[in-house]
């Protein structure tokens, strides 16, 4: 299960808890995007995700997005989820490729494009304004 911990000075630091979810994971990722706070985490099977207005009350979502433990970037109103993909070659060496996907908020949830569709990145030097 993962959990959070405040800090006013980063040297005293106070447990809170968990950190809004039931589910156990590793690998978090918080970030901000489209007003709202996002966790993707790794549960062994793909990656957990849940929304949030206030960062504190978690919405975890249904099912999971693809791969091992993601990453996302955010570059304006986009955002972009790399994640680790797990591939075997018949009597190779054992290969981990990086994977891409656009991510598209609907209806309150993190949902990506098509693992069979190209994704153009547009990275933009633009950020969110913190909250």
């Amino acid at each position: 299960m993962l959990s959070y911990a405040d800090s006013p000075d980063l040297y005293r630091w106070q447990g809170k808890g968990n950190a809004g979810t039931d589910r156990n994971g590793e690998g978090p990722k918080a970030f901000r995007w489209k007003g709202k706070y996002w966790l993707v985490e790794d549960v062994w099977a793909g990656q957990g995700a849940c929304s949030s207005d206030d960062c504190t009350n978690c919405k975890p979502q249904e099912g999971v997005l693809p791969g091992n433990h993601g990453d996302v970037v955010v570059s304006g109103d986009r955002a972009y989820f790399f994640f680790f993909g797990n591939e075997r070659r018949a009597g190779g060496p054992r290969s981990i490729p990086i994977n891409v996907v656009e991510l598209s908020a609907v209806d309150g949830k993190l949902v990506p494009q098509a693992l069979s569709e190209p994704t153009y990145i547009d990275l933009k030097p633009e950020r969110e304004p913190e909250k």
